[in-house]
């Protein structure tokens, strides 16, 4: 095979446009990672106010009865959010949410770490913010609240499903890809324009 080597021009050119196509793609990275990002935030919400707001009923003795309130729903398919208390030792003790039938369990070693979270201090006591899968397809968006009752430590977990977040993150991946091929094209065709009239 006969190497052709390239031109001065024909190289600047490539080095040119390598840049070009690098410098776009770090931008659309950057603003898909920050929508991500603010849409994953955003999935919080209205579980800290709500987490919140049960945890600081159950420290000042209301009943659990009188606190989690309103229709079970099946965690696996509603984008309803939903409240489960759980015990010191981390036993769900009353919910709204169910999962199989059952009151969702939590793996023991989340206890663990809102126990020892000092990141995000509340008046009702620790929260703790994270994605929780108990089943394929069925992520959750969970806020944790570990606060002291009149009966001991209780933790307070509000959570919803991640499935509309997640649609959304696929329409926005698919926006900033055709944002990127719509910007490059229209870059080259002004490139090829600008030369043909300059030559």
């Amino acid at each position: 095979m006969i190497k052709v080597p390239l031109k001065k021009t024909q190289l600047k050119v490539l080095m040119y446009w390598a840049c070009v196509v690098a410098a776009l793609s770090c931008v659309c990275g950057l603003l898909y990672m920050s929508g991500r990002y603010i849409l994953r935030q955003g999935a919080d919400d209205p579980q800290i106010q709500m987490a919140e707001d049960a945890a600081v009923l159950l420290a000042t003795g209301r009943a659990v009865e009188n606190v989690v309130v309103g229709p079970k729903i099946d965690i696996a398919t509603s984008l309803s959010p939903y409240v489960v208390v759980y015990n010191g030792v981390g036993v769900p003790t009353f919910s709204s949410g169910l999962l199989s039938g059952a009151m969702p369990t939590l793996p023991k070693g989340v206890f663990a770490i809102a126990e020892n979270n000092k990141k995000i201090k509340i008046p009702a006591g620790l929260e703790s913010r994270f994605t929780w899968q108990p089943t394929q397809g069925a992520r959750q968006a969970l806020v944790l609240v570990q606060t002291n009752t009149p009966s001991g430590v209780r933790y307070v977990a509000v959570g919803r499903s991640l499935r509309e977040i997640e649609r959304r993150e696929g329409a926005l991946l698919w926006l900033v890809l055709y944002g990127w091929a719509s910007t490059l094209l229209i870059l080259l065709s002004v490139h090829v324009l600008v030369r043909k009239f300059v030559a």
